[in-house]
């Protein structure tokens, strides 16, 4: 399929991700085999030859949605499937990297993971968890999660190395070295959120007037521990 008509066929399934909203929304079965699988196909990944995908693919004590295959004998790519409209979570709280972990023990790598609403969709490298395409941070059409912090963030990266690894995923020399690099940077984000949070605390008192309420956290120096409670 040319580039032509695999944007012809996008355009194809968004409409009809509009004409069957309600459907779509309710049921994760129909998403998959009125939306993701067409894609699936289009991009070469023949949804009705078991030596490309299949679904339900048995790893640990669960089974990922989509399992994609190369020319190899192990799945090139793991995918989750949500119905339409549903939030894709950070990739890190999905199932496919426990299920990815799992392959990984019994010597089946995965190179790949992703998660998918249909119209949504993100890819990711494993075990790194980088992301090879994903929704940028401030909007998500069709009920994303707007302005959630993105694999680039070290936030979200050190997020998504944490939860990676207690999820089953291999503790590789890469893994952990994307979890230090993230660790590292925090004590200028805290700096850079101190700054925010000082400078929306001057705009309270200028919002009240029109019976607007601005509510910025304390600041608080980098490093310092929490304050002790007495509990007498």
């Amino acid at each position: 399929m040319g580039p032509d008509d695999l944007i012809a066929l996008i355009e194809a399934l968004r409409q009809r991700a509009q004409t069957y909203d309600a459907a779509l929304h309710q049921s994760e079965s129909l998403t998959r085999y009125a939306l993701i699988d067409p894609l699936l196909r289009a991009l070469g990944w023949d949804t009705g030859d078991p030596g490309l995908v299949r679904p339900e693919y048995a790893a640990g004590s669960g089974s990922a949605d989509y399992a994609l295959f190369d020319t190899d004998s192990s799945p090139l790519v793991l995918l989750e499937a949500k119905k339409l409209g549903e939030k894709l979570p950070p990739i890190a709280m999905t199932a496919v990297v426990g299920y990815a972990g799992a392959l990984a023990k019994q010597g089946a790598w995965v190179k790949l993971l992703g998660s998918t609403s249909g119209i949504l969709w993100e890819l990711y490298e494993y075990p790194t968890l980088t992301p090879k395409f994903a929704a940028p941070t401030g909007g998500r059409g069709g009920g994303g999660r707007g302005g959630a912090p993105t694999g680039d963030q070290p936030l979200a990266r050190a997020a998504q190395a944490k939860n990676g690894l207690m999820g089953g995923m291999p503790a590789t020399e890469q893994t952990m070295k994307a979890y230090a690099d993230a660790k590292a940077q925090m004590p200028k984000v805290a700096a850079e959120a101190n700054a925010l949070f000082a400078k929306a605390a001057t705009l309270g008192p200028a919002l009240a007037k029109y019976n607007l309420t601005l509510t910025a956290p304390q600041t608080k120096a980098v490093g310092s521990k929490p304050s002790s409670v007495d509990s007498r």
